[in-house]
């Protein structure tokens, strides 16, 4: 049977019109709010066990608030309620990865059983992050604040076992009013509890061991608090952990009226606040 030219291009253009339309819907980009919905759909079956078949509805989740767009502003998902070992060990190594969540202003993910840090790079927008109260170890990891500008709290307590330096990236967070580290490993606090016990630290003045970049105080209130406050941080130094104040004990010391020193606040030593 003959077939025209016509026909014979025609057939020969058939597979390439499908090549092209498979290459389009492959490399075709989701919008934000289907990234978002795609990576709550990875999480949702762990951490909203009851409402992760329905991701369209996520909005209304426990622990989910939206803005006007259907973006995803805040995330704070419940304590597991699901203990069983097999459940808690997904939780331990589920790989979070929160950076298309562009308009999150409020993460919190304590309590969550968690056992590796969550990526968060890239979250513009964040202003409260709370990790607190999981089983994060090792080294606080710097990219885990990078490009977080607009961080106001920031609760990393109760992992006990994140351990080497403090990331000099905090610096960088300039906004930061609440900064929670306690109750964890860090190598400075266990240097710094270890040189206090040393005569010649000890008669250090508090004047001398105040960041150089701030100005010293010059009202007598000013000092008085100023001294006030590195005694409390030196109270929670304290090798004993019994010994230490709890938050609430630090929050009514700062809150109640000081008493007035007896000495200069250019003679006040670091002996003097821990005796």
């Amino acid at each position: 049977m003959a077939i025209s030219c016509t026909c014979i291009i025609i057939l020969m253009l058939v597979p390439l019109v499908f090549v092209g339309i498979t290459t389009n819907a492959g490399t075709h980009k989701l919008s934000p709010l289907d990234q978002e919905a795609n990576a709550m759909l990875s999480i949702s079956k762990e951490l909203w066990s009851n409402q992760h078949k329905n991701v369209s509805n996520r909005c209304n989740w426990p622990g989910v608030n939206c803005n006007k767009a259907g973006s995803i502003t805040l995330l704070s998902p419940p304590t597991p309620s699901n203990f069983t070992l097999e459940f808690m060990t997904q939780l331990c190594f589920l790989k979070l990865n929160f950076s298309v969540f562009q308009n999150l202003v409020h993460l919190d993910l304590s309590e969550m059983g968690l056992c590796e840090f969550p990526k968060l790079s890239g979250l513009k927008k964040l202003q409260h992050l709370n990790l607190s109260y999981n089983y994060l170890g090792g080294e606080l990891p710097f990219t885990l604040l990078e490009n977080l500008t607009q961080l106001l709290v920031l609760d990393i307590s109760n992992n006990y076992i994140i351990s080497g330096t403090i990331p000099q990236e905090l610096i960088k967070l300039e906004r930061l009013v609440t900064l929670d580290l306690s109750a964890n490993a860090f190598s400075e606090a266990g240097e710094f509890m270890s040189t206090l016990t040393k005569p010649s630290t000890q008669q250090l003045l508090v004047k001398d061991v105040l960041d150089p970049r701030i100005p010293l105080p010059k009202s007598r209130k000013d000092m008085q608090d100023v001294v006030h406050v590195v005694k409390l941080a030196l109270a929670c130094l304290s090798s004993d952990p019994k010994s230490r104040p709890s938050m609430q004990d630090v929050a009514n010391e700062l809150s109640a009226s000081k008493a007035s020193m007896n000495s200069s606040f250019f003679d006040v030593s670091i002996y003097q606040l821990m005796h």
